[in-house]
């Protein structure tokens, strides 16, 4: 991703590119839809807050997935991200929600908004562009069961997307749509593959929404069992970690995380 001379932008001013339709991602958004939907149809696992990799197909049967709308925003570290609005139906069921998604090739993780209510009801409670009511995050993938080993060490980069968590319930409230949003630099790495634990960073964090920089996050010393890596802390904690290996070789990592007022998902390839 280059701001448009040739130089290699940095991650506010590939926002900031976004913003002013030159998005460093150049992919419609059919294609988009398309590449996209096809990640989260090969995946096998999803990742819960808990720790687990959960086995499971997305969207659950009985239920229909599509994505409304979809433009792009950025190729960061190689990895795409877009801005999406997803529509989820049930038989008396329905649910949109709006956010920024990433997939590399085995893994997808999204952060968004949205408002779900039975058919009827969701009309009357969910219209207008302000109507959204809690957070999401996700991360599905091509789970690979195995934790890295080798000799040397591995590092695996991408980007983390996140939102501003709710100070307390009462703040579910209409335009939580204006919610700041955060994007900053994911690094996990394993110092060691022979004893493999690792180590998670989120670096150049900026609240894109105001473009006010935000410390650096990190986790040291995760254990990591069957693939799997994180904190131990359920969501809702306000500290917590997820994390699970997808594709072939442990290519891809992708998590979901909460830490400094940050709600958030994130994703990784191997380099």
């Amino acid at each position: 991703g280059t701001d448009g001379g040739g130089n290699q932008a940095s991650l506010l001013e590939k926002w900031r590119l976004f913003e002013t339709g030159s998005p460093t991602l150049d992919m419609t958004s059919a294609e988009i839809s398309e590449a996209l939907t096809s990640v989260i149809e090969r995946s096998t696992h999803a990742i819960v807050p808990a720790g687990f990799a959960v086995p499971g197909i997305f969207p659950p049967a009985g239920f229909d997935y599509e994505i409304l709308r979809a433009s792009a925003v950025m190729n960061h570290n190689g990895v795409p991200v877009a801005e999406v609005r997803t529509r989820t139906t049930g038989q008396n069921y329905r649910d949109e929600e709006i956010g920024y998604a990433g997939w590399p090739d085995y893994t997808s993780f999204s952060i968004s908004v949205g408002c779900d209510a039975e058919v009827g009801l969701y009309e009357q409670m969910c219209s207008g562009t302000d109507f959204f009511d809690y957070f999401s995050y996700s991360a599905f993938g091509d789970h690979s069961g195995t934790t890295p080993t080798g000799i040397g060490s591995a590092t695996w980069r991408g980007v983390m997307v996140g939102m501003e968590d709710w100070p307390d319930e009462d703040a579910k409230h209409p335009g939580a749509l204006k919610r700041d949003v955060f994007f900053g630099s994911a690094q996990i790495k394993i110092d060691d593959l022979a004893v493999p634990d690792a180590d998670v960073s989120f670096s150049g964090i900026h609240n894109v929404t105001d473009g006010t920089p935000r410390s650096d996050i990190s986790w040291e010393n995760l254990p990591i069992a069957d693939g799997v890596f994180g904190t131990g802390i359920g969501g809702g904690s306000g500290d917590h970690i997820a994390a699970m290996f997808n594709g072939p070789g442990n290519s891809e990592v992708g998590g979901h995380f909460e830490r400094d007022g940050i709600i958030g998902a994130f994703g990784a390839k191997r380099q």
